[in-house]
């Protein structure tokens, strides 16, 4: 039995709480595929870059994030959002700590995927309204709640993280529920979102060829 550890470095705890389960289905589904061999897959451990960095630049952070975790991380997620320009945001968010993790912890033989919506995460959270009404308690239409009517539209949605609080709005303007910030329901929309439909997103497929590319370079598939 070969044990596969995660860990996640994102923007913030918004993102952790909805990446983190996230993630770990799509290690799961991944290592479904086509496993060299039995696997054990860890929940994601949310990284934070110790105190005494915490003015340092980002690449610092997440290099000394994982120097603390390193013996418990074999597979290391980077997330960050992309703001329109998600190619832009590799290049200055996600790379340079790569290259600081291949030059300064050598020691390290894990590998770092890149999870980089093109504009926010909270888009990813809106391709599935089945998901959203059973965290909700809804049963509003997709068209009530004011979703896209294709999976891949959620990345054309110029503001994500607004329209997240709106259907999260109409969803519980009449029910019965305590209501509670929108990003408190994105671990339960998490866990319950279908994977074939973020596959239809071009920023998820886009994180489904890395991880795969990552998990057979530690030859845990085919």
């Amino acid at each position: 039995m070969r044990y596969l550890g995660l860990g996640l470095y994102a923007e913030g705890p918004t993102d952790h709480r909805f990446l983190r389960p996230l993630l770990r289905r799509a290690v799961e589904e991944a290592c479904l595929r086509s496993p060299t061999s039995q696997i054990e897959i860890g929940e994601v451990l949310e990284l934070r870059a110790p105190r005494r960095f915490k003015d340092a630049d980002r690449a610092t952070q997440i290099l000394e994030s994982l120097r603390d975790a390193q013996d418990a991380v074999e597979l290391l997620f980077i997330h960050a959002d992309g703001d329109g320009d998600p190619a832009v945001a590799r290049e200055r968010q996600v790379d340079p700590a790569g290259t600081r993790i291949q030059e300064d912890l050598q020691t390290w033989t894990g590998r770092w995927v890149p999870v980089i919506p093109v504009r926010a995460m909270e888009a990813w959270a809106l391709v599935d309204g089945e998901a959203l009404r059973r965290a909700l308690g809804s049963s509003l239409s997709n068209e009530r709640l004011g979703l896209p009517k294709r999976p891949a539209e959620c990345e054309k949605i110029e503001d994500p993280k607004l329209a997240l609080r709106e259907v999260c709005g109409r969803a519980l303007k009449r029910g019965r529920r305590v209501r509670r910030a929108p990003e408190e329901y994105l671990q339960l929309v998490a866990g319950q979102v279908r994977l074939e439909l973020l596959a239809q997103v071009p920023s998820c497929r886009e994180l489904d060829k890395a991880l795969r590319e990552a998990l057979a370079a530690l030859r845990l598939v085919h």
